[in-house]
């Protein structure tokens, strides 16, 4: 892409975007901004962290299990593994 192309697509912004796009263009010329931002983002707790697709696998089956029936409550598989 020329800058003649992207001056373009700046020129067809609505006005609303404007402020949104220039953050975005600052952002890719300021390199210790995206190194900060590279920093946070890898240390971020594993607990607040995207589940990976194993685990969005494992949801999704869970979801299916609930959806046919396949559960059932908490209370009632308590009160049954304790008698």
């Amino acid at each position: 892409m020329s800058k003649e192309k992207l001056h373009e697509l700046v020129e067809a912004l609505p006005e609303n975007k404007v402020e949104s796009a220039a953050d975005f263009l600052g952002y890719l010329l300021t390199k210790e901004q995206s190194e900060r931002i590279l920093t946070v983002l890898q240390n971020v707790p594993e607990e607040e962290q995207m589940p990976d697709a194993e685990e969005l696998d494992a949801i999704r089956e869970a979801e299916e299990d609930i959806a046919a029936g396949k559960t059932r409550p908490y209370k009632e598989f308590k009160r049954e593994a304790s008698s």
